[in-house]
């Protein structure tokens, strides 16, 4: 009798266990889980920051940051550190609080979180990229085109690209919709080169 019962103690050990590991599975993945939400969440936000940046520097000056023409980007990247620093009437800024304000290249701004490496604007006309095409000549605004204003960030991991287009598009398609995502891997190190989010229209 005093066998049985220890096999029967060794069997609910061996069930204890097997149910224990289960759950430390499915509580790390829980946790990987919620630790991405948490930084799509801080992404987002952040997107949204920097989007009413550029827009409460519009109702302040009047006017919207200048492209930077002599930009090898085909004149639709704007002079970002106008955000920063200016000496333009009404100007009221910085208008950043919690990036990097640090400039690494003309145009550019370090964003300094989540492994992305800098952020900029676009200002252009509409047109059909992403993916594997980035916007070219042909998206230069010009007068009387419907200019459109984006928040463009560089070098994101896939799993946040994704997360920022399903909590703006409600959909994952890189080349349609507010959210556009050129999926170069420039550096090689698995990322994606480009995401860009639209939150203004105006005409030129």
């Amino acid at each position: 009798m005093n066998i049985k019962k220890g096999a029967m103690f060794g069997l609910d050990a061996r069930i204890a266990l097997a149910i224990f590991g289960a759950l430390s599975v499915i509580s790390g993945a829980a946790l990987y889980s919620a630790i991405q939400e948490s930084k799509i969440t801080l992404l987002v936000t952040d997107i949204n920051e920097i989007a009413k940046a550029y827009e409460q520097y519009y109702l302040d000056t009047g006017v919207h940051i200048r492209t930077n023409v002599s930009s090898n980007n085909n004149e639709i990247r704007t002079v970002t550190e106008e955000i920063l620093t200016s000496n333009l009437k009404g100007w009221k800024g910085p208008y950043f609080n919690y990036i990097d304000e640090s400039v690494n290249e003309t145009g550019y701004l370090t964003y300094g979180k989540l492994g992305v490496r800098s952020m900029h604007y676009f200002i252009m006309k509409e047109g059909v990229w992403g993916g594997s095409t980035s916007p070219g000549p042909t998206y230069k605004c010009n007068s009387g085109d419907l200019c459109q204003v984006w928040v463009v960030l560089h070098e994101l991991e896939p799993y946040l690209v994704d997360g920022v287009e399903m909590f703006f598009d409600g959909v994952v398609g890189y080349n349609s919709g507010r959210v556009r995502v050129v999926t170069k891997d420039d550096d090689a190190n698995g990322k994606y080169a480009t995401l860009a989010v639209k939150f203004l229209e105006f005409k030129k």
